[in-house]
């Protein structure tokens, strides 16, 4: 972005201080590392082969509430690119963004020397010019929100449906408090796991009907949309969170801004003609060899030439989350797409057997909403035509 972050490698950002499990190792001892010496997250290697395979964080194992005496690292790691000291900053922060993973080995002559984090990469983004940008210009504005009587079935329900893990608590215009997948994981789902293994008896659990209000976070921690980026950095890393939402000077919400919105101007994003931007974002525990990546930036890119007047200055992110279920021999997938441009922010998803099933989906409900914002407008037709031809040429 500037010559200060074009600058940065990794060996900037190295954090040294790493552990390491094998695949064959179970849940249990990397927990027994993770409560003893309090890692950021864990290298996962193959011994078999040799090799260093993926990273480990302890959220995901207690989010996957599988039995960890019983469960080996194996069957839980996600795939990780490795990076080596020389590599840009920018390239780390794609990585991230793209494979959607807070923490990457880094492997010099086949060896672990240590490993980076999103809090590392930030923390040195913080202190260049980027970090005098505004919070405005980065966060997201559409959010989906919830009132304190609404149900935590309803929170469930919503974050899945809109491919999202956290949402704010409203009580009119202002922020009660917010509502993470962690908080309901670690309030709801956990309990009634121990139960069922026998654990925590005499232990109340919480109804899906009872209100969100009984397990959102507060008070919010919040940033005004004029601050800076290492105001929201520093922020972030002072209550050890991911997000923060955003309020005006009379405490009404305004959006809100994840690590993830920090680093994505950074990541380098496909530059599609001067001013179209393109990022597409796939998260898969077993990796994502057999996805036909180039046909989606092929098709993408199309469509920028041949409208790129039309979406000047616009970004379009594409987020896909593929699961282990299968049918027919294909994965259960959610799709998320955002576009940001001078027209405004739009987001939809969808949800299918297999990634053009859920982008086709996804396509479908953002065409509506779109729709609906320029009929509104008055211009709803040709809005609707422009936006058509881009989802088409997608799937």
């Amino acid at each position: 972005m500037v010559a200060e972050v074009t600058e940065l490698k990794v060996k900037d950002a190295l954090s040294k201080k790493f552990y390491v499990v094998d695949v064959e190792d179970t849940l249990s001892y990397c927990l027994g590392i993770f409560r003893e010496r309090h890692p950021q997250a864990l290298v996962v290697q193959d011994g078999g082969k040799g090799k260093v395979v993926g990273m480990l964080s302890e959220r995901s194992i207690v989010r996957s509430m599988l039995d960890p005496a019983r469960t080996k690292v194996k069957g839980l790691y996600w795939r990780a690119p490795r990076l080596t000291l020389d590599q840009p900053i920018s390239e780390v922060a794609r990585l991230m963004v793209e494979n959607d993973l807070r923490h990457l080995p880094v492997v010099e002559d086949g060896k672990v020397v240590g490993i980076v984090s999103s809090d590392d990469v930030l923390s040195k983004l913080a202190n260049t010019s980027f970090g005098t940008t505004k919070v405005k210009e980065l966060m997201t504005h559409e959010l989906i929100t919830l009132e304190g009587g609404d149900s935590i079935g309803k929170a469930i329900r919503m974050m899945r449906e809109q491919g999202i893990a956290r949402l704010p608590v409203l009580s009119g215009d202002k922020v009660a408090g917010i509502v993470t997948m962690h908080d309901i994981v670690h309030e709801v789902y956990e309990p009634r796991v121990r139960m069922s293994r026998g654990e925590g008896a005499g232990r109340s659990v919480k109804p899906l009907r009872d209100p969100v209000t009984s397990v959102m976070a507060r008070p919010v921690v919040t940033v005004r949309p004029e601050d800076t980026v290492a105001t929201a950095v520093k922020t972030m890393a002072e209550h050890d969170i991911s997000s923060l939402v955003v309020v005006d000077e009379r405490g009404n919400l305004q959006g809100m801004i994840t690590k993830t919105d920090l680093l994505r101007p950074i990541a380098g994003a496909a530059v599609l003609g001067p001013s179209v931007k393109v990022q597409i974002a796939i998260r898969d525990p077993q990796g994502m060899e057999d996805l036909d990546r180039q046909r989606l930036q092929a098709t993408t890119a199309a469509f920028v030439r041949k409208h790129e007047r039309s979406l000047r200055n616009s970004l379009i992110s594409i987020y896909l989350k593929r699961h282990r279920e299968r049918r027919r021999g294909m994965k259960l997938t959610h799709c998320r797409i955002l576009m940001n441009g001078p027209s405004g922010q739009y987001s939809a998803v969808g949800e299918g057997w297999g990634v053009h099933q859920a982008i086709s989906e996804a396509m479908d409900n953002l065409e509506r909403k779109v729709l609906r914002a320029k009929e509104t407008a008055g211009s709803g037709r040709r809005s609707s035509r422009l936006l058509q031809e881009t989802l088409g040429l997608l799937y």
